[in-house]
């Protein structure tokens, strides 16, 4: 459900590393060399016509190029994206840019920053959008990105360093998160910035990614991340994401058409009107739009082991990775407002109220190039179901949800009514709308799946990875596998009146008692029954009719006439 991105879809060194594009004729493997040599020499591919010859680092570049590349429009997304940073009606109103960042730790306390820029200018500056400018057209209200020459980028700018001195911490990552966050980006310059921390204070270095959303997706930005990473050593099985296989649904005929119709309306009713939750701790307060944040709240859970992850979900029947993680969510929420006494969770049991988590979909096809960058994906809607009975009630109510959103058309026909306003609703009156609502949602929360086992870049190993988002909302979730374990990262602006500490905990207990609830059951914990809706009786009931009405039809059809 949650947009998910694996190793096997990353091409290597060995195999074909993201330049601009590839040519047609270039085999399926290449050695090194060969990837070198292409790369001194790289084919552009221009909307996805014939490709224009680049030779050395791009000094030559001529106008018929730089004339056929200048301009070119944004999608959508990549428009509302961009539109925080490029349009003075979301500036002069205070609305903050959408920004991704990945934070790499190595093992290398005191690695060299050049051989990680070698890295950085060798691989990242092959994509057209990590060496474009974005611009906005007051005229048209569109937002356009124009490709600058390799020799045109500073490196010395998009990479920079920072001694640690043995005293850079976590205190430290929260105040860089922030200090990314509010500080406006260089318009002449590319939306990204990388800094290389050496000597933090647990003996390690880290690269601290920090990438403009209008740039691309979270799935195309960790596709680009895993590409500067080193081949795996000889010998060792990378993680393959398994092809699903068509699976004929559980649900009755007449239930499938319900539930398509429901997702139907249900796409219209959140492109037109999103659900907007209760105000809660987890919220900005309405009074607080439009204020400068303070400053971003940062925390991680602890490592949680993904074969006991996976022990889990052997043990609940037609259970995924994804239905553990969203009920570890729904009770970890559940004990945080009783945890800190928030309102909301009477307004949950008593009133009928939810909380929504936004989503991101994928909807890159696996063959699309990922040097198109770009925003292409869909924002779901998650309910969860914070009112349950116990940890196993929790788990059935998420899987119940996720499995009638598989066979839904929600995400589609809200994509293409989303994308339709955002093409067409003015600048201004956007601005305006998101300044003085904010956003509707609790919550935004994605799950990538990294590597599972240890990378290196560069030469240097990397020990750990993660990822967080900084947008104009209160919570954000981030989950992360890497190398056999699944963090959860966590975002809280510092305007909301709640407590990210106290969140962590709470999600971490929550793993354990549903670890316990289900690991203690003996044998395989089958699923509950589900019933019939009302609307799927009445659907099959109109059918039996049907059905029944045709022999008297025909057999009064063939009766004599007077």
């Amino acid at each position: 459900m949650l947009e998910a991105v694996t190793l096997n879809e990353v091409p290597s060194v060995a195999r074909q590393r993201f330049s601009l594009v590839q040519n047609n004729d270039i085999k399926d493997v290449e050695t090194a060399s060969e990837v070198a040599t292409r790369r001194r020499n790289p084919s552009i591919l221009l909307h996805r016509g014939d490709s224009i010859k680049v030779t050395g680092d791009g000094k030559n570049l001529n106008d018929a190029l730089r004339i056929s590349v200048a301009g070119r429009r944004g999608s959508a997304f990549t428009k509302f994206f961009a539109l925080a940073s490029t349009s003075q009606s979301f500036i002069e109103r205070g609305v903050r840019p959408t920004l991704i960042n990945a934070m790499l730790f190595f093992s290398d306390p005191n690695p060299d920053p050049e051989d990680f820029r070698r890295v950085i200018s060798e691989r990242l500056l092959d994509i057209p959008r990590f060496r474009s400018t974005f611009r906005f057209e007051e005229e048209d209200g569109s937002v356009h990105w124009d490709p600058v020459a390799r020799s045109e980028v500073d490196i010395q700018y998009h990479v920079q360093v920072k001694d640690g001195r043995g005293k850079f911490d976590h205190e430290d990552i929260e105040e860089l998160i922030t200090e990314t966050y509010l500080t406006n980006w260089d318009l002449s310059k590319p939306l990204w910035q990388i800094t290389i921390v050496t000597n933090t204070k647990d003996g390690r270095s880290m690269l601290f990614c920090t990438f403009d959303h209008a740039i691309g997706d979270g799935v195309a930005m960790l596709k680009v991340m895993l590409s500067l990473l080193d081949d795996p050593p000889d010998g060792v099985k990378t993680f393959q994401k398994l092809r699903r296989k068509n699976k004929p649904s559980s649900m009755r005929f007449s239930s499938q058409i319900v539930n398509f119709c429901a997702g139907v309306r249900d796409g219209i009713r959140e492109a037109l009107a999103p659900p907007s939750d209760p105000p809660s701790s987890l919220k900005i307060p309405k009074e607080r739009l439009g204020e400068e944040t303070p400053g971003k709240a940062f925390v991680q859970t602890k490592a949680f082991d993904l074969a006991e992850i996976q022990s889990m979900k052997r043990k609940l029947e037609g259970a995924t990775v994804n239905d553990v993680m969203m009920a570890i969510f729904a009770i970890g929420f559940r004990r945080y407002f009783e945890e800190v006494n928030d309102p909301v969770l009477e307004s949950i049991i008593s009133e009928g109220q939810t909380i929504h988590a936004n989503f991101p979909v994928n909807l890159r096809s696996q063959s699309q190039d990922v040097s198109e960058m770009g925003s292409k994906l869909a924002v779901g809607s998650f309910i969860f179901p914070v009112n349950h009975k116990d940890p196993i009630d929790a788990f059935w109510q998420c899987k119940l949800r996720i499995d009638e959103m598989k066979s839904s058309p929600i995400f589609l026909v809200k994509q293409k009514i989303t994308d339709a306003l955002l093409k067409n609703v003015p600048v201004e009156t956007l601005a305006k709308d998101f300044a003085e609502k904010g956003v509707p949602s609790t919550l935004t929360i994605s799950n990538v799946i990294g590597p599972q086992y240890e990378s290196s870049m560069a030469g240097y190993a990397l020990n750990d990875v993660n990822f967080t988002v900084s947008y104009p909302g209160g919570l954000y979730c981030g989950v992360l596998t890497y190398n056999g374990k699944m963090r959860i990262s966590l975002i809280l602006d510092k305007l909301t009146d709640g407590n990210v500490t106290t969140l962590r905990n709470c999600l971490e207990s929550a793993y354990e008692d549903l670890k316990t609830a289900v690991l203690e059951e003996t044998g395989q914990i089958a699923a509950p029954s589900r019933g019939i809706s009302i609307a799927a009786k009445m659907l099959e009931g109109i059918f039996a009719v049907i059905v029944l009405s045709i022999p008297v039809l025909i057999a009064r059809s063939k009766w004599p006439k007077h």
